[in-house]
């Protein structure tokens, strides 16, 4: 093909040739052969063209025409057609259609429509809302009673939709009666029942005031000083007083110190035994013995010129003695040129000076006018009643600068103001408390766990008057703060004195300052109940966790104890351990839960409180619901660690245990539990007991529920239902299966009822003997007790938690795994009597309920009741018994 065109290519030039030399002139028939310059849309350019005949060439300019524009569209920007150059970047807008139906809206789902750009073909979409059911009215299609719900329906006319309702029938209550009573410390119950169906409704009713008991006398009153009263509410410790008159004075008899004469009055006086206040009282003067002598009339006692003495006694008897709201009592300082001095003889009215006090307006006060004539002292006698005085001046001067230093409430000394005020025109005479028991007369309190009431008087004085001002002030107690803060300064003394072996008990209480003292150590049997410390057999170091509580104060401590025990035989271990078993008191728990069975909070109540006569045996565990894994057939096996391939409990490394636990640790037992862990249900509601649990995990293993999780035992109040062998892997710490010695792969998991119908602290109790079966069995101690909390971050157990009792529940652990071991082989017996029952079996039966293994729950009283306990232990031909009263009280 390649030579064809070739030859063609030569018979072509030939031939012009031809024509070229025939005709000897060429008709050019130019073409471009070549370009110099390029032409642009905005530059020329320059070509060579050839001719294709003769091959002659020329060049030629091309002319540039500018830029081929084209506008922008809704696609693509203003634009060159030739170069391509781009002339800004904006778009115009899309030219839609119409809108048209994409989807019909239908009663409950929304439609939609759509439009379409004519350019580029964009499509817009917008939403039609749903149309709305159109519903009829409301047809009853069963009639509600009281007992039974009824129901009614209504039908969309659009898309036939029914909706069915039920309907709550109403009861006509009659009115309320009242069941329980409220006091300071629990809520009251009521109830009332409807008058078609007998149904019957409670409700709670706020807890009351407090209920005080008779004044007790703190502070006897003084003649110097109220006394101090006091009142405590018989439901709780909250204490109120009162101050109590002042006592009269127990003076003295008269005694005369001096003797009356007829120119001066005689004194006597006697004396207060108490505060030794002593009183005065003139003695009237003798009459004098006048004789003539040089012809004047001259007493023959006094000396005195009969005419000048009656003329000055004259003048005496007519003296007023005025009263000025600024100079008090204006006394003359001569008469007749006869210099006069003055004595007060009732200060607590008016001073030597004329100074008053305003405050005894009504009041007498008896004046001493001293005469000297002839060298002897006569005494005159001016009787004076205060009037009302106007001290609006000095009340200035008390609200605006005295009286805000004395507030109404205090807790520290007080802090007076002494200065003088106003350019020093007022000034302080003295302050004065009254009852310096509570208050000294300087500002220095005294202060108790309750609040004290004391009134201050405050005594200024502007010229020669004097105001007085009260202010009754209260001296607060101790705050819950202050309270715990010396409690917690104090406890290292006690401590001190367990170590030096002077005492053996741990305080619960402070006897002054109050608050409550819990006790717990991971050192099994060494704190008892009722505060009991036992020492332990072997010396060691101990260390006891303290918790103190005081209001919504809480303070957690720890104190080392060193070398502790070691002369103790195991005999006088359990001599005293069961002196902590029976307590004074006992208190049940009741539980209340939001709708959606989330905690909200919990009170404690006199009934259903736990006596637990305990024996040392083991709780019965049953086994009839026990889920066999090596049965085949289950549709669920929530149980085993797939990273590990196996179904128990897989062996730890020492470096993990040490890591764990502490180094060195040995691995306790064949079956590789290093821990128990406890869990509470989360199922508050009535009827979900161990039971319930034991059949949830039984019907999750056949495949009926599908809850991917599983735990050893269930325990509530009654009984202990075992779901899975200890050593079997089981999924309730959620921290997974694939770390070694985690909560699920080397753990046993309990699960606690929490339902309301069954006894919180029954179950904490049978939980708790379940545990410390366990540690023994394992050879575990109270330091391999988990939370589920401490795996996961779980709140659980949530009620332990959240109200701050799981030491609390760890001493439960304790006190049944110390009696596990003391109590072993020993025979204990168990005597409740009442003054007017001896029968322990009708006692208990009278007001108790019986649970679990030793526990009895205490049944409603409505009078306080007290019970005499007995505790008896034989062991290896030594007996030990311990006594204590067990008091129940009525929740009104």
């Amino acid at each position: 093909m390649k030579k064809v065109k070739s030859l063609f290519i030569i018979v072509s030039l030939l031939f012009s040739l031809f024509l070229v030399s025939c005709n000897g002139e060429c008709e050019h028939d130019y073409e471009v052969s070549a370009v110099n310059i390029e032409v642009t849309c905005l530059t020329d350019g320059e070509v060579v063209k050839k001719c294709t005949k003769c091959g002659d060439t020329v060049t030629e300019t091309v002319v540039a025409v500018g830029h081929q524009i084209q506008e922008a569209t809704c696609y693509e920007v203003k634009h060159c057609t030739v170069c391509f150059e781009k002339f800004g970047t904006e778009l115009t807008d899309h030219v839609y259609g119409e809108w048209y139906t994409h989807r019909e809206a239908t009663c409950e789902v929304s439609g939609s429509e759509r439009r379409k750009c004519t350019l580029c073909g964009q499509i817009e979409s917008k939403s039609i809302n749903a149309l709305g059911h159109d519903y009829s009215d409301w047809d009853i299609t069963i009639e509600a009673t009281c007992d039974t719900d009824g129901s009614r329906e209504k039908i969309c006319s659009i898309c036939n939709d029914k909706v069915i309702e039920p309907i709550k029938g109403e009861h006509q209550f009659g009115e309320w009666e009242i069941l329980q009573n409220p006091t300071c410390q629990n809520i009251g119950l009521r109830s009332h029942e409807c008058d078609k169906c007998d149904h019957v409704e409670r409700e709670e009713i706020p807890v009351s005031d407090h209920s005080y008991e008779e004044w007790e006398i703190m502070e006897e009153a003084t003649c110097t000083s109220e006394g101090t009263e006091k009142n405590k509410c018989i439901n709780c410790d909250a204490i109120i007083t009162r101050s109590t008159p002042k006592a009269e004075h127990n003076f003295s008899d008269w005694e005369n110190i001096e003797d009356a004469l007829c120119s001066k009055y005689g004194l006597k006086t006697h004396e207060c035994s108490v505060c030794h206040k002593v009183e005065e009282q003139l003695i009237e003067k003798l009459d004098h013995q006048y004789e003539t002598i040089d012809g004047a009339i001259i007493c023959s006692i006094c000396h005195n010129n009969s005419e000048v003495y009656e003329s000055l006694k004259a003048i005496f008897d007519k003296l007023v003695l005025d009263v000025d709201d600024k100079d008090g009592i204006v006394l003359p300082s001569e008469i007749n040129e006869y210099e006069i001095k003055w004595q007060s003889l009732n200060h607590s009215i008016a001073l030597d000076d004329g100074t008053v006090y305003a405050r005894a307006k009504g009041e007498k006060v008896v004046y001493k006018a001293l005469v000297e004539i002839n060298g002897n002292i006569c005494e005159f006698m001016k009787e004076v009643e205060i009037p009302n005085i106007d001290i609006s001046s000095i009340e200035w001067c008390w609200s605006s600068y005295y009286g805000k230093k004395v507030p109404e409430q205090i807790a520290t000394d007080m802090r007076y103001q002494w200065k003088n005020y106003a350019n020093d025109t007022c000034s302080v005479v003295g302050y004065e408390s009254s009852n310096t028991n509570i208050m000294t007369h300087d500002g220095e309190i005294f202060q108790q766990v309750y609040d004290q009431y004391v009134t201050v008087t405050c005594h200024l004085k502007i010229g020669k008057v004097i105001g007085s001002f009260t202010r009754d002030v209260k001296v607060l107690g101790f705050t819950p703060n202050q309270r715990l803060e010396m409690v917690v300064e104090w406890l290292p003394t006690v401590i001190e004195q367990i170590q030096n072996n002077e005492r053996n008990t741990l305080p619960l209480t402070h006897e002054l300052y109050g608050t409550s003292i819990s006790w717990f150590s991971l050192e099994a049997g060494v704190v008892a109940g009722n505060g009991v410390f036992v020492r332990p057999t072997e010396q060691k170091d101990i260390m006891l966790n303290c918790t103190v509580t005081s209001g919504m104060y809480v303070r957690d401590l720890e104190f080392q104890l060193e070398a502790i025990g070691g002369n103790t035989t195991e005999f006088d271990q359990l001599r005293e351990w069961i002196k902590g078993q029976i307590p004074s008191r006992i208190l049940g728990t009741r539980n209340y839960v939001l709708a959606n069975d989330a905690f909200d909070y919990q009170i404690r109540t006199n009934d259903h409180g736990v006596l637990n006569l305990i024996d040392g045996t083991l709780p019965v565990v049953d086994r009839s619901m026990l889920i066999d894994i090596n049965k085949a057939g289950w549709k669920n096996q929530f149980w085993g660690s797939r990273t590990f391939n196996t179904d128990l409990h897989p062996s730890v490394p020492q470096s993990i245990l040490d890591k764990m636990l502490y180094t060195g640790y040995q691995n306790p037992n064949p079956e590789n539990i290093l821990w128990i862990t406890v869990h509470e249900s989360g199922m508050p509601r009535v009827g979900n007991d161990a039971l319930l649990l034991a059949k949830v995990q039984m019907e999750s293993a056949l495949g009926l529920r599908d809850r991917a999780a599983s735990w050893n035992y269930q325990v509530d109040e009654n009984v202990i239902y075992q779901s899975f062998e200890d050593e079997v892997i089981c999924w309730h710490a959620g921290d997974g299966t694939a770390a070694l010695g985690n909560g699920n792969n080397n753990s046993i998991g309990i699960e606690m009822c929490i339902n309301e119908d069954g006894n919180y602290d029954g179950a904490m109790h049978m939980d708790a003997k379940l545990i410390a079966m366990l540690l023994h069995k394992y050879n575990l101690t109270l330091e391999n007790v988990k939370r589920h909390y401490d795996w996961s971050g779980k709140i659980c157990p949530n009620y332990m938690i959240v109200t701050g009792r799981w030491n609390e529940f760890l001493n439960l652990v304790d006190k049944e795994y110390t009696a596990m071991k003391l109590l072993k082989d020993a025979n204990v017996t168990w005597t409740v009597t009442t003054d007017d029952n001896q029968n322990t079996e009708e006692v208990l039966k009278t007001y108790f309920t019986k649970g679990g293994s030793t526990l009895w729950f205490s049944k409603k009283v409505y009078e306080k009741v007290t019970l005499h306990i007995t505790m008896t232990v034989e062991l290896k031909g030594e007996v030990f018994t311990h006594s204590n009263d067990l008091t129940l009280y009525p929740n009104v």
